[in-house]
């Protein structure tokens, strides 16, 4: 915010008037120590009083990764120390690609939230909801409702819960909550909420745990428990807490 500052008084020493029009904006953003944390471009701002709108932003944000962002419009508040990102947010991280419509990003707090639809590409699965929360200091994020994952590698078909949903990307966990539902051509699994746990070299899936409830569904038998195990490489089902197995049969 030094450079904002800085802009912002030049301008009331010469006398501007409320509202000035610069092109090819640059800002340069730090944190307590002074160390850059994010850097932002657009095409075109404009100056208000302590607010700036800009048009054709990029922006990276530094840390222990570099973040990218770009979006059709933006909106700074100075005071509130608050970005909102609107039209074709595409923010990039290593593997991971977020998209949506809008984005309210807390630049001291260095938190991000939206209440919009948002899609998450990620290398072994594409997450959609509706609203979501991140810590981008602490990796944390949270998918708040209608929750849906298609893979691109065969796991499973797709899962979906009413949500929220919370990914934990320092320890290689993802938790759904709430109705989840696993759809797959040999059948379907039901549980009050399922655990997604993640190689943290190759960051794949390697094992997923339906909790409460559980309910396996197949052609010719219902399978029910208090807890299903899947090893991803082994293909193995563990079932835990009384099992029982429904056979249904023609006769």
């Amino acid at each position: 915010m030094k450079k904002f500052l800085e802009l912002f008084i030049l301008l009331l020493i010469l006398g501007a008037s409320p509202q000035r029009v610069i092109k090819d904006f640059h800002l340069l953003g730090f944190d307590k120590n002074g160390n850059r944390n994010y850097e932002l471009w657009a095409q075109r701002a404009e100056i208000f009083e302590k607010k700036v709108k800009m048009h054709k932003i990029t922006a990276n944000l530094y840390g222990e990764k570099t973040v990218f962002i770009k979006a059709e419009k933006a909106f700074l508040d100075e005071d509130a120390q608050n970005l909102k990102l609107e039209k074709n947010v595409n923010i990039t991280s290593e593997d991971k690609l977020l998209l949506t419509q809008s984005l309210d990003w807390d630049i001291k707090e260095n938190k991000a939230k939206t209440s919009s639809e948002v899609e998450i590409k990620e290398p072994e699965f594409t997450i959609k909801a509706t609203g979501l929360e991140a810590d981008l200091n602490n990796k944390k994020t949270i998918l708040k409702n209608k929750v849906s994952l298609s893979f691109k590698k065969r796991v499973f078909t797709s899962v979906s819960c009413q949500g929220p949903m919370e990914i934990d990307y320092k320890n290689n966990i993802a938790i759904l909550y709430n109705k989840v539902k696993v759809d797959d051509t040999e059948g379907q699994i039901f549980s009050d909420k399922m655990e997604v746990y993640f190689d943290p070299e190759s960051k794949k899936i390697k094992k997923i745990r339906a909790l409460g409830n559980v309910k396996i569904v197949r052609t010719d038998s219902v399978t029910y428990a208090k807890e299903a195990e899947f090893d991803v490489n082994s293909k193995k089902l563990t079932l835990k807490g009384n099992p029982r197995l429904l056979i249904i049969s023609e006769r």
